[in-house]
């Protein structure tokens, strides 16, 4: 898998955490005393909900787009040849994104953008975890995917799965390659 793909898939592991710095950015005060007339020119309010628009602009987009990219990137691998199994022995990997979101989502959640600096840290940090997240190949451990309703698991000590439901000890199952032993998985 190219590594760009692994960037926005790492993106969209974290589009969880730009939704909360973007709830964090909304102006609630003036939230309160907001009437809204109906009119299409009303609108303009967002400008006025958000400490610093461009930016929670910048946090929707990173919120959205990595997502519709993983979807259509799941619906790709699902059109291949599946390898077809029989289920042996499951193990949820599901623990492995709570590990994820205590060392990556929840420290980040103090970062503010309101200085040049600190969103230029924000940033290089983002930089240094894409290429790590990428190089070390844990791409498929991702908490919207958990929003989603998928499971992560290990099938027979071997395929790394990413499903929907629950795979028990004699399920037959298509798997999907998305990349080296990772799989989208699939009841037959």
């Amino acid at each position: 898998m190219r590594s760009w793909v692994k960037a926005l898939l790492f993106f969209s592991s974290l589009s969880p955490l730009f939704v909360i710095l973007l709830v964090l950015m909304i102006d609630f005060t003036y939230l309160q005393k907001l009437h809204w007339t109906g009119k299409l020119g009303d609108w303009d309010f967002l400008t006025k909900v958000f400490s610093q628009p461009s930016v929670a602009l910048t946090f929707v987009l990173l919120a959205v787009i990595p997502n519709v990219f993983l979807f259509i990137m799941m619906a790709y691998f699902k059109r291949q040849a599946p390898v077809q199994a029989t289920v042996s022995k499951v193990a949820s990997k599901n623990g492995d994104v709570l590990n994820y979101i205590a060392t990556y989502l929840i420290p980040f959640v103090s970062f503010k953008t309101d200085k040049i600096n600190d969103l230029l840290a924000f940033i290089l940090l983002m930089l240094i975890l894409t290429i790590v997240y990428v190089n070390a190949n844990i791409y498929f451990i991702n908490p919207f995917l958990i929003i989603m309703r998928y499971s992560i698991v290990e099938i027979n000590d071997t395929y790394i799965t990413i499903c929907k439901g629950e795979f028990v000890p004699g399920d037959r199952i298509n798997l999907y390659l998305v990349d080296h032993n990772v799989y989208i998985g699939v009841k037959r």
